[in-house]
């Protein structure tokens, strides 16, 4: 199924598909029988990203703390045949540490260096996403993910000007990728990404690691099926409806599906854990019955909640 990388980016600027592509490589290797492990960008116990309150620490206090947490990952995984994807994790989660900590982008390269030389057992690849132009892409991703994460991106850039501060910040981050990508010796593919063309990069990606020809992006509800099977129970409780938003898992909320994907006993949601139990109807959608963690007394903006009928 695949020999190679035990260690596998995907990388690019926001709305470029990272987290989708990353699911979808994860479900199929683990349809494959290979022990794969995938980290979204902000979930938490991410063990490059939660590495806790770095506040008190300087620019070379926090750097040690990332490189230390770089080889307890690398210690961790290098005597296993897990398969590890990490989301938005190379160039975006520590580009964002890099200008919290006012590190001058000449030291950028090196200090990426250092870290993939701490994960050389792991034989790290990337595979990088970007917009064929500019020009319409971030409207599209604003479009598309609707007004609250518009007003979520209009607070984060409000010192640079809202949205429109936002598009700048993003065409830099870009170029810093695209320059970075070719100053490192790690083996890499480009792919473009727009709203079209998703399984040819997806079959592109697959070539580029070598695991077999993928499947469409419908073939995998058997891990809510999985797992359905495993955690059905004759309960009520908060519940929704599940199913597959363009290839992802997720439900409706408000004006956009909220994506999530599936850990062993529990669904995790933009980075929030949330054990849960639910049943699947014969259209092979799932609705969940019972569920713990933070959403439970603090619903998302705009998130319809149904209670599920004794």
């Amino acid at each position: 199924m695949m020999t190679g990388p035990k260690l596998i980016f995907v990388d690019g600027i926001i709305g470029s598909g990272k987290s989708r592509l990353a699911q979808r490589l994860w479900l199929h290797l683990r349809k494959a029988s290979v022990d794969a492990e995938w980290f979204a960008e902000p979930q938490v116990g991410h063990p490059l990203h939660d590495i806790g309150d770095l506040s008190a620490a300087d620019a070379s206090k926090a750097l040690e703390i990332v490189y230390q947490a770089w080889r307890s990952f690398v210690g961790e995984r290098r005597a296993t045949s897990r398969v590890v994807l990490l989301d938005s994790t190379l160039l975006q989660t520590t580009a964002r540490l890099f200008e919290l900590f006012a590190i001058p982008q000449s030291e950028w390269q090196p200090v990426l260096a250092a870290m993939l030389k701490i994960a050389e057992p792991l034989s790290p690849v990337l595979i990088y996403l970007r917009p064929r132009s500019l020009d319409g892409f971030l409207e599209w991703v604003a479009e598309t993910r609707g007004a609250e994460w518009c007003r979520y991106m209009e607070s984060a850039f409000s010192h640079i000007g809202g949205l429109a501060g936002m598009k700048g910040y993003y065409a830099e981050r870009l170029t810093q990728d695209l320059a970075l990508i070719d100053a490192l010796d790690l083996p890499s593919i480009t792919l473009i990404s727009d709203r079209y063309g998703w399984n040819e990069r997806y079959a592109a990606a697959c070539e580029f690691l070598d695991i077999d020809t993928p499947e469409p992006a419908d073939a995998y509800p058997g891990d809510i099926t999985r797992l359905a099977d495993r955690y059905r129970e004759p309960a009520s409780g908060v519940s929704w409806k599940l199913e597959m938003f363009d290839g992802r898992l997720g439900f409706s909320a408000g004006d956009r599906p909220h994506l999530i994907h599936v850990e062993e006993s529990r669904f995790v949601l933009e980075g929030r854990p949330l054990d849960a139990v639910f049943t699947l109807d014969a259209d092979g959608y799932a609705e969940c019955l019972r569920f713990s963690g933070p959403l439970r007394d603090d619903p998302l903006p705009g998130t319809e909640w149904y209670r599920v009928a004794e």
